[in-house]
């Protein structure tokens, strides 16, 4: 099952995810575009999925500590968390999702130091840099690292 929430974002809120824990089927897809859920919502709603593939939460106020719990979904294939309030932190939880084929960070405070933690996702394709603290030497560290990923600046 796949859930889009987008329109309007700002009646997205954690009472709305909680409507979402009364459903039986697990998900394979969620988008939460420009929704003002918090850590608590989210991290709710998350530990009942496990077979998540594609999770996309941009421009919404999440941190680290929805990061922890999105890096414990080891079938996730695509992540967006473009305009999230994420950091160098969350980075190092990222690192862990082997399966991770997709990542968008853009416009977030990830700086070098986060970009670091990703090297050794090899199984990375592509991932969305665009905004952030992020130099041209932590790219190129990281393109060194993983020659095939595509790097959106």
């Amino acid at each position: 099952m796949t859930i889009f929430c987008e329109n309007p974002p700002s009646n997205i809120t954690d009472r709305s995810l909680a409507h979402l824990l009364k459903i039986e089927t697990e998900l394979d897809c969620l988008d939460i575009v420009g929704a003002a859920i918090t850590d608590d919502g989210l991290v709710k709603l998350l530990r009942k999925q496990k077979k998540l593939g594609i999770a996309c939460f941009p421009g919404t106020p999440i941190t680290d500590r929805s990061v922890e719990e999105i890096a414990k979904m080891q079938d996730l294939l695509v992540l967006s968390l473009s305009g999230t309030k994420i950091t160098d932190k969350g980075c190092a939880q990222l690192a862990k999702m082997n399966g991770l084929i997709s990542l968008s960070i853009s416009r977030t405070e990830i700086s070098d130091a986060g970009l670091a933690h990703l090297k050794n996702m090899t199984g990375l394709i592509g991932i969305d840099l665009d905004g952030t603290k992020v130099t041209g030497a932590g790219v190129r560290e990281l393109q060194t690292a993983l020659p095939k990923l595509q790097i959106r600046r």
